[in-house]
């Protein structure tokens, strides 16, 4: 086993018993502190810490640039309609 097998990983997970942690978003308080973790399946001490990442999601919309939407049949849902333009979707009229 390489010492960083779980690092990026979305639990905790012992690096000696590889016992995962379903509790690990409480184990760990603080983002970006390393804390001094024992395993509570094998009793070992090991370092762990918190990374944590922020995404972000931009959407075009056409009435917010005084525009009309242009709303077509949606391919994936028969109960939509989505704009040709902008991609905002709403439940056919």
């Amino acid at each position: 086993m390489t010492e960083d097998k779980y690092e990026y990983d979305d639990e905790i997970v012992c690096p000696y018993c590889n016992e995962r942690w379903d509790n690990s978003w409480e184990t760990i308080r603080e983002e970006d502190s390393i804390e001094e973790i024992e395993c509570y399946e094998c009793g070992k001490k090991f370092y762990g810490q918190k990374i944590v990442s922020i995404d972000y999601k931009t959407m075009k919309d056409c009435e917010l640039n005084g525009e009309k939407h242009d709303f077509q049949p949606c391919k994936y849902a028969e109960r939509l309609e989505e704009c040709s333009k902008c991609y905002k979707s709403q439940l056919k009229k």
